[in-house]
């Protein structure tokens, strides 16, 4: 509840300040103030959202979405504290990555955000385009970025064509279901059971119930309203009554962001959290406060796809490495930094009808900036014996990847050094004088290549982190695994002869 409201103020207001004034003062009266000017600004954010909302889905309506991999809309109007906000609604709802982006006519820049969809790693889409960009940043889920309005289209034109060279990317909107529970089910109980699985976020999702052939009943929607004012916002949401054949009293539940007349007659398949809200508790004591909040729904016994979580064929030992059982088939033993170095192994494991097991450690804290003083350091020591070095080598002395190990190359040759590659591996070779070192050091083109070199290592840096950390039901949803294995997912229950161990293992 705190935490969209602070984020709101930046939202609207771009600037944040006096919300770390509420969270540190010591005055009760100026507290108060604040706390009113941040409600403000979230109830205006809600309005805002809403009205952008309803155009981007107005000019969705010119798009052929079955021939779109993924969307992106610009608008001068478009205010840019909510676009990452909405393209996560439109990513949700069509299930393809969306980029939504604000243009400025004056500067010719258009800014904006992304929000991905079926765990399409939308960072190194967006990244493998940054030609075409000012500027970018983010992570896998999510990302922000600024670029020439007239490069929009050409941008827009090559994300697409990239995603579709990836046969493996899932289309058309996919909700992960982790329980099926029936209403009678619902309250404190469950609660407290799902409440240890916080904090939920980005990386641990909320957890999703999926309720068979319910119905609706008792339904209402009301407009909020802005607290200063007392004037209702175009910002709507939906309450209900859900019911089932477990319980006759039914359980209460919201729809964000929709009116009673989207609730459906007749029975329907749900998919909701379960939260609690202590003003819901005042209105309906008997339910202690509990309601659910919907996500999605489809008509019962439905095929579209509410998938409940499978088998996977992945086994993680990631946690304990070291007490990988020694009959594995299958093992990956380096931490990846992208979904195409695991696709090989899956496809390995597919074939073989052989599980795959993930067995790397955790990944080292890199000190980004010990890392380039090390490789200056070899560059220089190399430079002075005349070695010949395998890339290989220098990847593993260093605990860094190919493509950050070019980076690093290009900034050596930047600030001075000669970069020459042999099929035995690199030579490199160092500026004859002090003087001409320091040059090199004091040029700006050097300086800017050590930055691409560190930012490189940065980001490699939390791939590994990211893949470390990375659920199995989101590794199997990414490559493609059929919704029910023809074997035992546990390694060792397979039968020793089923592959050579010793030829796969990393």
């Amino acid at each position: 509840g705190l935490g969209p409201r602070i984020n709101a103020v930046s939202r609207i207001h771009g600037d944040a300040s006096f919300c770390v004034e509420l969270l540190t003062s010591r005055d009760p009266e100026r507290c108060q103030a604040l706390a009113t000017q941040t409600e403000l600004a979230n109830a205006r954010r809600k309005a805002l959202q809403n009205d952008v909302l309803q155009q981007v889905n107005h000019q969705l309506e010119t798009i052929d979405l079955s021939t779109t991999g993924i969307i992106v809309l610009a608008d001068p109007q478009w205010p840019n504290g909510v676009l990452g906000i909405v393209a996560g609604q439109i990513a949700q709802t069509t299930g393809k990555p969306t980029v939504l982006l604000t243009k400025d006519e004056q500067t010719g820049v258009a800014r904006g955000s992304a929000r991905s969809a079926n765990q399409i790693d939308l960072y190194e889409l967006v990244a493998q385009q940054s030609h075409l960009l000012s500027s970018f940043g983010g992570h896998p889920f999510a990302a922000g970025m600024s670029l020439p309005i007239e490069n929009i289209d050409l941008f827009a034109d090559a994300i697409n064509r990239q995603l579709r060279q990836r046969p493996l990317a899932t289309q058309g909107p996919i909700i992960q279901v982790d329980l099926t529970v029936e209403i009678k089910a619902l309250g404190r109980d469950l609660f407290k059971q799902l409440n240890l699985l916080e904090p939920c976020g980005m990386g641990n999702p909320a957890p999703k119930l999926l309720i068979k052939n319910a119905w609706f009943k008792d339904t209402w929607h009301q407009k909020i309203k802005d607290p200063a004012s007392g004037r209702k916002l175009q910002y709507i949401k939906a309450s209900f009554m859900l019911h089932d054949d477990s319980s006759g009293e039914g359980f209460p539940g919201v729809w964000w962001g929709h009116y009673k007349d989207d609730l459906p007659p007749g029975r329907v398949d749900v998919v909701v959290e379960l939260d609690f809200n202590s003003f819901s508790k005042k209105k309906k004591p008997q339910y202690g406060g509990y309601e659910i909040r919907l996500v999605d729904l489809r008509p019962a016994q439905t095929s579209a796809p509410i998938a409940l979580a499978t088998p996977s064929w992945l086994v993680d030992q990631r946690v304990s490495a070291e007490a990988n059982p020694s009959d594995s088939p299958l093992v990956l033993a380096d931490c990846p930094t992208n979904w195409t170095e695991l696709r090989p192994w899956w496809a390995q494991s597919v074939k073989q009808q052989t599980p795959l097991v993930l067995a790397y450690p955790p990944p080292d804290a890199l000190d980004f900036i010990i890392v380039w003083k090390t490789l200056l350091g070899l560059a220089k020591y190399l430079s002075r014996t005349g070695q010949t070095v395998p890339l290989e080598q220098l990847q593993t002395r260093l605990q860094i990847g190919g493509k950050a190990l070019g980076y690093g190359l290009e900034a050596l040759s930047m600030i001075g050094f000669e970069v020459t590659y042999s099929p035995r591996g690199l030579t490199l070779t160092y500026p004859a004088t002090t003087a001409s070192q320091k040059t090199a050091l004091s040029n700006t083109t050097g300086l800017d290549g050590v930055r691409n070199f560190l930012k490189a290592v940065r980001e490699e840096d939390f791939r590994k982190q990211y893949f470390y950390r990375v659920p199995l039901a989101t590794a199997q949803t990414v490559m493609g695994q059929p919704s029910t294995p023809p074997f035992d997912d546990r390694a060792e229950h397979i039968p020793a002869a089923a592959t050579d161990k010793s030829a796969h293992t990393r």
